[in-house]
């Protein structure tokens, strides 16, 4: 390595991290909303095209070649699955979904609420599968995974409450301050730790 004059210079020293580390007993109980009500009667038959939708396995995949809509009301599913294009229709009420499965947000997948306000778009996650949103285009929405693990390598606005959180290289996380109590901050970590290549 040379300074500006061309001279040999050394590199820059390796960063420390200072202070002391100590477990807290501070503990949190996460929310859960219980969608099991909301099996057998639900607005599944809502989704547009009707033929995106699984009835038997409750499965929502949309392929990349398609678009799906959803109106407001509230949706059961056992798999959100996108690669194309999710249409959230929240001008005119919320868009809930209680999800007994996986969410993927494929990168090339969009999940679009068209009103860009999170509290109109809720996510709850009944179990602990995988959550992973990858899709390049910014997500607007609460999500709720108490049980499970997010992983965000997108864009996402609104307010994530999950067992582990991972927010990989470029991800963003915005917090919508809405979400927050008004005695606290709404972003609590538990424990943190960087990776190389995250």
């Amino acid at each position: 390595m040379a300074s500006k004059d061309g001279a040999p210079s050394s590199p820059p020293a390796s960063p420390t991290v200072e202070g002391t580390v100590s477990q807290t007993t501070y503990t949190v109980a996460l929310p859960f909303h219980d969608g099991s009500g909301f099996l057998a009667s639900n607005d599944n038959n809502r989704i547009e095209p009707p033929g995106v939708f699984d009835q038997g396995s409750k499965e929502l995949v949309v392929t990349p070649s398609q678009t799906a809509t959803l109106y407001p009301g509230n949706y059961y599913f056992k798999k959100l699955i996108v690669s194309g294009v999710l249409n959230c229709r929240t001008s005119t009420g919320t868009v809930t979904i209680y999800i007994d499965g996986p969410v993927q947000v494929h990168s090339a997948g969009l999940v679009v609420n068209d009103t860009a306000r999170p509290e109109r778009l809720l996510l709850y996650k009944q179990a602990s599968h995988p959550n992973n949103i990858q899709g390049e285009a910014p997500v607007h929405a609460y999500l709720e995974a108490p049980l499970g693990d997010v992983q965000v390598t997108g864009t996402f606005y609104g307010n994530i409450v999950a067992a582990s959180l991972a927010v990989r290289s470029t991800a963003t996380v915005h917090f919508d301050v809405q979400f927050a109590e008004v005695d606290k901050v709404g972003w609590e970590m538990a424990s943190w730790s960087a990776r190389p290549g995250d």
